[in-house]
């Protein structure tokens, strides 16, 4: 459709030259809008409050721990008599719990027939970094109890679990 405007209408000579409007209905346009995808990336207040009540509402995974031939058979956490240890002893044996059911622990015990009777959190002997000498692990009796050296120098806090893998 070519509309055609005198000079009144503009205010300015507009003689012989055309003006081209393109549009779409009212209905196209309420289409478009209705078929519409979302920016999933991009949520909305009433999107991240559900979002937030379903992580409350998860509980926390439990570990599980592998069934086989090829296990950790018990776990034994440092006592120390008279010493309140923090973190407590049941991170501890989440710690220990965590390494039996690492898949490179489980498929090397499978790949070798390795049972291991009890892992056990081995008190501190020497301060890592610092003394000559300094025992992480030991193995007694090729796997009768592993134990490992889990927590740092000042008993204040677990060593990294990167640093406990290769021992």
């Amino acid at each position: 459709m070519v509309i055609q405007f005198d000079s009144s209408f503009f205010g300015a000579p507009t003689m012989g030259k055309s003006i081209r409007m393109m549009g779409v209905s009212e209905h196209e346009v309420d289409e478009v809008l209705q078929h519409a995808k979302s920016n999933l990336r991009i949520a909305g207040f009433d999107e991240e409050e559900m979002r937030l009540r379903q992580r409350m509402s998860y509980k926390p995974h439990t570990l599980k721990l592998p069934q086989g031939p090829y296990i950790f058979c018990d776990f034994r956490t440092l006592q120390l008599p008279g010493i309140e240890l923090n973190p407590p002893v049941s991170e501890a044996l989440k710690r220990m719990h965590m390494l039996a059911a690492d898949p490179g622990i489980i498929s090397v015990m499978n790949k070798h027939s390795w049972r291991v009777g009890i892992m056990t959190e081995m008190a501190l002997v020497g301060y890592v970094g610092i003394s000559p000498k300094c025992i992480l692990s030991f193995n007694k009796n090729h796997g009768e109890e592993i134990s490992l050296r889990l927590r740092t120098n000042d008993l204040k806090g677990f060593r990294k679990y990167e640093s406990i893998m290769p021992v």
